[in-house]
């Protein structure tokens, strides 16, 4: 499940890949397969060039409507030197702003790789058993004349105390179960560091350091909110029942209105090294960036306030813009690592976010830019601050503007010389911004690069063909293999990725 996002990311992440090591990953050769696996559906008013996309693919994606204040968000932005696109989909890269495309078929419903890849038709092959409910324990192997292990088969279950099965593979094992799973299977199976599966006595397969080891995702600031004023944003989804209920209806008969839409609307990116840019205050950063035209940094927009990640809901009559920053390329990296050779045992996943300070940094000028672009018309005109609100409270900081309250604290001093000093915002600080980003910031649910793909086994789990180090017949295809972070949202990688890796597989067997 994902947030219906139809992103490829910048075209110089993949470069970047190759550069790394990923021999066969670059852009140009990743490209067709982008083109290949996705099916365009053209929808006035946004004008993405068809040229640009596939239209016989399997996934389908779109543009769909956004909310009036996502609008009036790309007009400030706009106002701000930022150039407005109507799709990041291109060979041009992803610098600038501009709406989503959204995961939706002809229907307006989710176009997922299940609702794409497992038609009915292709479930109903003789030769494709799709099990749920059932847990691979571990991966089988036998040695080959030449003493290498290769993979000839799965254990599986149904629970902890039930019967085990063998499955057997006549060709290979393909591992897909993504960032966290794969690492842990790989680990229960006896692939990975050779010191940790011996203080767990799992026997040795073959040693390979970097299996749950590099763990990147992207960390975000958390939601921060502007109070917006009544009848600008679609608060009234949540707050009103029959409002929303209405709102269904028209989806259901017509395919349009909210519920056609996406949550998260607008995608701001940008480079922090822009001096045009409204960052603050000078704040060195390093540049992490996959190329000199590539983000570093990702701003995303919600046309309603979002609580406690969705399940809370905003006092009545109170209405809201959520609003999010994305570290691109994050300095910190974690580790995913079983704790026991019991497959039912969750692996302790360490995301390791802030651990670099250049993180923090990035996030800290990611805020402060947020609080100028809510502070430029259009947007300005569309939303309401005040001065009374405090640290906790659920439009902190988003009321705060550091420029004005510097000039507001100076009069303040001025006149309490006449008559006591009036309530006036604290002053929003980098220390404040910091706090906030430690009680709030979240993952982005992006997490890869757990078995990375790369030339050496001594930094890289499986090689440019996807096949673990020195084990026969076993390759890994998922987001864990991605030799560094995207800059962007991982899914429609993930596909392209999956059908250049099933034309290796074709070629191997050919």
């Amino acid at each position: 499940m994902n947030a219906m996002i139809y992103h490829r990311c910048d075209p110089s992440d993949f470069d970047a890949w190759e550069r790394q090591g990923a021999v066969g990953w670059g852009y140009e050769s990743l490209r067709k397969y982008f083109l290949k696996a996705e099916k365009y559906i053209p929808r006035q008013p946004h004008s993405a060039d068809p040229k640009n996309h596939g239209t016989n693919g399997m996934v389908a994606h779109s543009h769909v409507p956004i909310a009036p204040i996502c609008e009036t968000i790309l007009q400030a932005t706009e106002n701000l030197g930022i150039p407005v696109t109507d799709d990041f989909n291109t060979c041009e890269g992803t610098i600038g702003a501009g709406p989503f495309a959204a995961a939706v078929d002809e229907k307006h419903e989710r176009s997922s790789t299940a609702t794409a890849y497992l038609t009915s038709d292709v479930l109903r092959r003789p030769n494709l058993t799709v099990a749920v409910t059932v847990m691979t324990e571990r991966i089988l192997f036998a040695q080959t004349p030449e003493g290498a292990p290769r993979a000839v088969g799965i254990q599986v279950s149904s629970r902890r105390s039930g019967p085990r099965f063998a499955v057997g593979a006549s060709k290979e094992v393909i591992v897909c179960a993504g960032a966290i799973g794969s690492p842990q299977l790989l680990q229960l199976s006896g692939i990975g560091d050779s010191e940790h599966l011996s203080k767990l006595n799992i026997p040795l397969v073959r040693e390979v350091p970097a299996v749950g080891r590099n763990l990147l995702d992207h960390v975000s600031a958390g939601a921060l909110i502007f109070r917006a004023r009544a009848g600008r944003t679609w608060d009234y989804l949540v707050q009103n029942p029959f409002r929303a209920a209405g709102a269904l209806l028209k989806w259901l008969m017509f395919g349009t209105g909210p519920m056609a839409s996406l949550a998260t609307q607008v995608g701001i990116f940008v480079r922090t090294d822009d001096e045009r840019l409204p960052f603050g205050a000078p704040l060195s950063v390093v540049d992490r960036s996959s190329g000199p035209r590539a983000p570093d940094l990702e701003m995303v927009m919600v046309p309603f306030a979002v609580i406690n990640h969705g399940l809370g809901y905003p006092p009545w009559g109170t209405y809201g813009i959520t609003t999010g920053s994305i570290v691109l390329k994050p300095a910190s990296s974690g580790t995913v690592l079983i704790m026991s050779a019991d497959p039912y045992e969750h692996p302790v996943i360490d995301a390791n976010y802030l651990a670099d300070e250049n993180d923090v940094k990035m996030l800290v000028k990611a805020v402060r830019f947020l609080l100028a672009l809510a502070r430029t018309p259009p947007l300005s005109d569309a939303l309401e601050f005040r001065e009374s609100t405090k640290k906790g409270d659920m439009f902190w900081p988003g009321d705060a503007d550091p420029d004005k309250v510097r000039m507001r604290r100076s009069r303040a001093i001025t006149k309490s010389l006449n008559g006591p000093l009036p309530t006036i915002h604290p002053q929003l600080t980098d220390e404040d911004i910091k706090e906030f980003i430690r009680d709030y910031g979240q993952s982005s649910w992006h997490p890869t690069s757990s078995v990375r793909m790369g030339a050496d086994p001594k930094t890289s789990a499986v090689d440019p063909q996807l096949r673990v180090h020195r084990v026969k017949a076993l390759r890994v295809i998922d987001s864990s293999v991605f030799p560094d972070q995207v800059s962007g949202h991982p899914c429609a990688v993930v596909v392209a990725m999956a059908e250049k890796a099933a034309d290796m597989i074709r070629q191997d067997h050919a």
